[in-house]
């Protein structure tokens, strides 16, 4: 299987909204052998093997949910005692 990688914001952006380039490893479940199909089923349900308009709509959904999560345990745990990870602030 061919395959390109972009590197970088300007090259990354660059490539969305073109029809020649995908992030779906499955576009034709049908095709897949049965054997494999489970595979290519819950592949095609990942954000990272998403395309347009998927893509950003699961992003959001993961970002929204991140918050809510935090809040409820900033709620639930003193602060005093419990130190956050970098990532998660």
């Amino acid at each position: 299987m061919p395959a390109w990688i972009a590197t970088g914001h300007a090259a990354v952006r660059s490539t969305t909204g073109n029809p020649g380039l995908s992030s779906a490893r499955y576009p034709a479940l049908a095709a897949v052998s049965e054997e494999l199909r489970p595979l290519a089923v819950a592949l095609t349900r990942q954000m990272l093997y998403n395309d347009t308009p998927n893509h950003p709509r699961l992003r959001g959904l993961r970002t929204r949910t991140s918050e809510a999560v935090d809040e409820i345990i900033a709620q639930a745990a003193p602060t005093s005692s419990r130190t956050w990870p970098a990532h998660r602030r």
